[in-house]
């Protein structure tokens, strides 16, 4: 008994018999091997890769398309507040007219209310809203966007209240827009 025993160890033939025997009977092992399981940790890390890019891809996505509502919102209290006051908000009370009196004219300090309940003074990426009463873009009309993810102006990734090749609002039966001051 000794002889196949070297300090309580199996020797190299006892080992031989046991892995024949297991199989021969149909056992298999209970372990996986450094390189199967490196093998599984590979494949888990190029799936997480995939899935990782295309939730930051779509988050990228989701807000332009939030800049995009809030400048519909925007445009909306705009519109609002022209209708109230027959007038946009001058430069001086800029956008934040809308949802706060602190900036309103005293000529309509009296009547104002807010045309949007909560403040939207920045884009969805951090950086004000641009806004011209005295519309460059588009004459006779305001300028309202967004400098995008970038903050830059006049950039491709700027958001614009509207298209390029849009008619756009001819006024119809609203103010001008305030005069420069």
């Amino acid at each position: 008994m000794k002889s196949l025993t070297t300090g309580g160890r199996l020797s190299g033939t006892r080992k031989a018999l046991r892995a024949k025997s297991l199989q021969a009977t149909g056992l298999k092992r209970k372990a996986f091997s450094l390189i199967e399981i490196m093998i599984v940790l590979a494949i888990i890390v190029m799936i997480s890769g995939l899935v990782g890019f295309a939730l930051l891809s779509r988050r990228d996505e989701a807000t332009v398309q939030k800049a995009q509502i809030d400048i519909e919102t925007l445009k909306n209290g705009l519109l609002d507040f022209n209708r109230r006051y027959g007038r946009y908000p001058t430069e001086d009370e800029g956008l934040s007219v809308l949802w706060n009196s602190s900036t309103v004219d005293p000529e309509i300090e009296d009547q104002w209310s807010a045309t949007i309940n909560d403040s939207m003074a920045d884009d969805p990426w951090g950086n004000p809203w641009e806004y011209n009463p005295e519309g460059l873009r588009r004459e006779g009309m305001y300028d309202l966007s967004s400098n995008g993810p970038d903050g830059e102006a006049e950039t491709e990734d700027d958001i614009y209240a509207w298209d390029e090749d849009e008619e756009g609002m001819d006024g119809g039966g609203m103010a001008p827009p305030p005069p420069a001051g």
